[in-house]
Parts: C-alpha cells; sequence; structure tokens
C-alpha cells in the first residue's frame, strides 16, 4: 500500500490516502462519543485540554535540578529526543514539499494548530474512554491495558456497540496510519537519495518503490526481533494515534 502511494505522488495516493485516514479517525471518533458517556468525555476533554495549558509552561521549564530521574530520563527522554531529531528532518522536507503555494497562514493552520488540536481531541476521548472502564471497576481491561497495551487497544473497542465493525475500523485506520508515514518517508527519502535540478520535480520511482520496500522490510524485521532494546512495547506502535 505505501509503495503504491508513493509511486502515485503527493497530490494522488499520498494525499488521497491520507485524506482517508483522517476521515477514518474523525468516524471512530465520533462512534465512541455517540455511543460512550458523552457528557463526561466532553468535561473530560475540556479537563485535559486546561490541564496541559496551565501545565505547559512548568514543565517545559522544569530541569529536575533537586531530584533527578536518571532511570527515566535515561529510558524514555532521552530516546525520544533521538526519536524527534530523525524525524524532524523528513518530516520538514515533507511539509515543504506538500505546501508548495501555500500562504504562511496556510502552513501555520495546517502543520500546527489543525494536527495539534486533532491530536488533543484523540488523545483526550480514547483516553478517558479508557479511563471511565478502570474507574468503573473493571479489572479485566485494565490488567490487559498494563500487561499487554497492544490489546488494549482493541479491548476498548470492543466495549461499543457494533464491536466487530468498530474493531476493523480500528485496525484500517491503524494501519492506515502506518502507512501514511510510510509512503511520506520513502518520498522524502527518495529525493534526499537523488540529484534533482528542478526543485519542483520529484525523485524517480524507482528510488520510492527501494524506499519503501526497504523501510517495510526493516520494520518486519523490528517486529520479528521483538522492537528496539528500548522500546518495551513495540507492537503498540501499530495501532497508536500517531499524527504523523
Amino acid at each position: 500500500m505505501a509503495t503504491i502511494s508513493t509511486v502515485s505522488g503527493v497530490d494522488k495516493g499520498i494525499r488521497r490516502l491520507s485524506e482517508l485516514n483522517v476521515i477514518l479517525a474523525i468516524v471512530l471518533l465520533v462512534w465512541i462519543v455517540i455511543t460512550g458517556e458523552t457528557r463526561r468525555l466532553f468535561d473530560g476533554m475540556v479537563m485535559n485540554i486546561g490541564d496541559f495549558v496551565s501545565r505547559f509552561p512548568s514543565m517545559v521549564m522544569d530541569t529536575y535540578a533537586w531530584d533527578r530521574p536518571d532511570a527515566w530520563m535515561q529510558g524514555w527522554t532521552l530516546f525520544f529526543w533521538a526519536w524527534w531529531v530523525a524525524w524532524a528532518p523528513f518530516v520538514g522536507l515533507f511539509l515543504a514539499r506538500i505546501s508548495r503555494g501555500r500562504t504562511i497562514r496556510q502552513f501555520v493552520t495546517g502543520v500546527l494548530v489543525i494536527p495539534f488540536a486533532f491530536i488533543a481531541v484523540f488523545i483526550s476521548i480514547l483516553g478517558n474512554s479508557a479511563l471511565e472502564l478502570v474507574i468503573g471497576g473493571d479489572k479485566g481491561f485494565a490488567d490487559v491495558a498494563v500487561t499487554a497495551p497492544e490489546q488494549a487497544f482493541f479491548s476498548l473497542m470492543q466495549q461499543y456497540p457494533l464491536a466487530p465493525a468498530v474493531v476493523a475500523l480500528a485496525l484500517v485506520t491503524g494501519l492506515l496510519f502506518y502507512v501514511t508515514s510510510a509512503d511520506s518517508g520513502a518520498f522524502v527519502l527518495a529525493t534526499l537519495s537523488s540529484q534533482i535540478e528542478d526543485p519542483r520535480q520529484d525523485a524517480s520511482k524507482g528510488l520510492r518503490i527501494f524506499w519503501s520496500f526497504t523501510t517495510g522490510l526493516l520494520t518486519l524485521a523490528m517486529l520479528l526481533v521483538g522492537g528496539s532494546p528500548r522500546c518495551n512495547r513495540p507492537r503498540l506502535c501499530l495501532v497508536c494515534p500517531c499524527p504523523c
């Protein structure tokens, strides 16, 4: 899927697949809100956003000067710093490519404002839905969330009406979250490994196919060996609400 998407180009396969991904994610969220505890979910979302806004300055400036959790920082913080540094060039180049002809206002709105709002809503609704079950005394779900987090997402979906259809929708949405990252990644890697004289020209289709297959094989190898040594939950990456 990623290969077909990246070969067809930004304006066709990559764009249409990304739009389909967003639409399916919105449908999933709407179904959870309608069939779940609607009032509590909205109240929780407002509270979550308020907590983020109020605590953000203190969290940004917190250097752990007196109580330094070295084990946690080495296991998570430094790992994610490396993750962001690795993704920044690829994401920046891809955003620049798809933003040709856009104004600065359109770029900021489409890249910063709308994605952040979507992520905040997505994580808040799913997180509060899971928290609702745990607080309600569902020990089975709580145990699954702790011991097998890659299963917890689907266990949560099974709590709603038309569970088989909801789980299938969640599976397709999670797959597309990965594919839409893989096709754009292959597209940028092909550009980086090309000599392109015209900035309006994209890399050859052969290079896009090569990088798409390469990243796919690397992903398969990481899953077979159990993931990164720093990541104890590699399979969660296939179903998490990744913004990319």
